[in-house]
């Protein structure tokens, strides 16, 4: 073997058993947010790597660890966006939360009944990659940057929405 096709061969090992040591099946309540202490099973995280690979290859240049992964009903998706401030107090449309990032416990939170594996579930999880790749510590930003990042937010998530429904196409052919 070259030398180049072994040291592939290791970082391709590295990438498969790494995720599996630093995360593991510990439960409890995070003091902070008062959920379940994240335990990503090695499904959800490889879809997380795929996910992120992905975002790298389509601009998305520094690399972070991987956020921890978390599914909630929608009363307690809707209770951890006003912890998080994304809602303010006395507004009522977090029914239309399906996800969010927070940047305190480095955790996506997605409702329960989405399929992450669906493209659709796919897309929501990247759009949330993408505000765990925005956040910067220590800065508050106003709204005209918040509504930036949702706008980068949203264009990759459809730009993954159309290069999977592209390789759908590509597939099975158009009816």
């Amino acid at each position: 073997m070259g030398i180049n096709i072994k040291y592939k061969l290791i970082i391709s090992l590295i990438l498969l058993v790494l995720p599996t040591l630093l995360y593991s099946n510990e439960t409890g309540r995070d003091a902070a947010t008062g959920s379940q202490n994240i335990t990503i099973d090695t499904l959800d995280l490889e879809l997380l790597h795929e996910l992120d690979q992905w975002l790298h290859k389509h601009g998305y240049m520094e690399y972070l660890p991987l956020p921890g992964l978390d599914k909630l009903s929608q009363n307690k998706l809707c209770n951890m966006a006003f912890k998080v401030k994304m809602l303010a107090k006395g507004n009522n449309n977090c029914t239309e939360i399906l996800a969010l990032y927070n940047h305190i416990d480095n955790t996506i939170y997605i409702h329960q009944e989405i399929d992450i594996y669906s493209v659709t579930g796919k897309s929501i999880l990247l759009h949330e990659l993408v505000h765990h790749y925005q956040y910067i510590p220590d800065t508050e930003l106003n709204r005209s940057e918040i509504w930036k990042n949702e706008q980068a937010a949203l264009r990759m998530e459809k730009k993954y929405i159309r290069s999977r429904v592209g390789h759908i196409q590509s597939i099975i052919g158009n009816y």
